[in-house]
């Protein structure tokens, strides 16, 4: 059974939004879909840019959709029948593009939202993550920046592995090196409590934009005993 890729396209009319999604084989060097599926957003608004994030696993498919009214949106979808299981929103409506970055592992759902605001740092866009339950669509908890508050795109990347979500800050830190702008950050969080575990740099200092994309994978260890994630991050080297 294998779902390898979702591809998703937002296709805003005046009175209906839809989504495309590609299922292909997770052989995956196949060129044809297996099924051509139509999902429905409920609700629907024009320019919501749904799609802008997909995450896929344990039969349910996350879409983003950061400009939808009055918060931004994530949508789930049981993967098998196209049918929506939950509309996603922010406990607090906060406007700051919730959806722009998804991820899930099945269970759990964490969805970005680097423009999010800090109550105790208006207008800084220091960004956030919410948590929810993937068979509930309950929310479970929200975090903030843990570093900077100001324009430290929090959220601006996700990725999920074991009980490790890793959160992409891409303007963290930001400060002239030179002639160039260096900056970003990856937050390693518990999954299960919401709580930091690791702040990741890169060891070349002369990066912009680390943490504007992220990865994960379990890979064993030496000994072969257990399992630990291991990260990637993408950025662009300066100056």
């Amino acid at each position: 059974r294998t779902i390898g890729e979702v591809g998703l396209r937002a296709l805003p009319t005046l009175t209906v939004v839809m989504v495309v999604a590609w299922l292909f084989a997770a052989q995956a060097l196949a060129q044809a879909p297996i099924r051509n599926e139509l999902l429905t957003l409920d609700p629907m608004h024009e320019g919501q840019d749904a799609g802008r994030s997909v995450a896929i696993a344990g039969g349910i498919a996350v879409v983003g959709a950061p400009y939808g009214l009055p918060s931004g949106s994530a949508y789930i979808f049981d993967l098998e029948t196209g049918t929506q299981l939950h509309h996603l929103q922010p406990g607090d409506l906060s406007n700051g593009a919730f959806g722009w970055s998804v991820a899930t592992d099945g269970v759990r759902v964490a969805v970005g939202a680097y423009q999010d605001t800090h109550p105790g740092a208006p207008f800084s866009g220091g960004g956030s993550v919410d948590v929810f339950d993937a068979a509930t669509g309950e929310e479970l908890y929200k975090i903030f920046s843990p570093g900077s508050f100001l324009e430290a795109q929090f959220g601006s990347a996700l990725a999920i592995e074991g009980n490790v979500l890793a959160v992409g800050a891409q303007q963290d830190d930001a400060e002239n090196i030179g002639n160039a702008i260096v900056s970003g950050s990856v937050y390693l969080i518990d999954l299960t409590t919401g709580a930091m575990l690791h702040k990741l740099k890169p060891s070349n200092t002369l990066v912009r934009g680390f943490g504007l994309s992220v990865a994960c994978q379990t890979v064993p260890t030496g000994s072969g005993a257990w399992n630990m994630p291991t990260l990637r991050s993408g950025g662009t080297e300066g100056p």
